[in-house]
């Protein structure tokens, strides 16, 4: 009898494993992040060892964006807050945190605030994923009010190519890690502050 609970737990453990949400999936209404306890992306770059920062800071002067891309950003008319949980060891945050300065050097009307995956980040972000992974990136208004998608640790082909079986998830990470899906950022960095303003011009 107990080893048949036991099996029941597992396998509703795994359905619900099973069911977290990718790129693309709606917020719950009223989700609100104290943007107070966000930093500035110079503050981020303190946060780690001198080899992390060297290597963030190299991968910010070498990047540039689109030219479809930056004119995207540079026509957004409303203020955003882009809240990036992240941190700086982390080798896929250090492929897109670039992506998110950039963005906001290019339009005063957007701001980027970095929050750690301390507890805090853990609790909210499986709230709102079901998963505690970085890069997690929300889009809020100037009040920390959530808006649209988010965008969890992977542009959504990369996504699906991992959770291929038959592909190697190494090699994918690997390619992304080293800009082959820069494209594939952007696209899904835009369709996150798409879904945001649309949200936000219905409010």
């Amino acid at each position: 009898m107990l080893r048949l609970a036991w099996i029941s737990l597992f396998v509703i453990a795994a359905m619900f494993w099973m069911d977290i949400p990718a790129f693309g999936a709606p917020q719950p209404q009223g989700a609100k992040i104290d943007l107070s306890r966000g930093v500035t992306f110079e503050r981020y770059l303190t946060t780690g060892d001198s080899a992390q920062m060297k290597s963030a800071l190299e991968r910010v002067s070498s990047l540039a964006l689109s030219d479809h891309f930056l004119a995207f950003v540079r026509g957004i008319d409303i203020p955003l807050v882009l809240a990036v949980y992240t941190e700086l060891w982390c080798p896929d945050c250090a492929r897109t945190t670039p992506f998110v300065h950039a963005i906001s050097q290019a339009n005063p009307l957007i701001k980027a605030v970095y929050f750690p995956r301390d507890e805090l980040g853990r609790v909210f972000m499986r709230a709102q994923t079901g998963r505690s992974s970085i890069p997690t990136i929300f889009v809020t208004d100037k009040g920390g009010l959530v808006a649209g998608d988010v965008y969890v640790e992977y542009p959504e082909r990369v996504q699906a190519l991992i959770a291929d079986a038959s592909e190697d998830a190494a090699r994918h990470k690997n390619d992304l890690r080293s800009g082959l899906y820069d494209e594939e950022i952007e696209n899904d960095l835009r369709k996150l502050m798409e879904s945001a303003i649309k949200e936000l011009k219905e409010r």
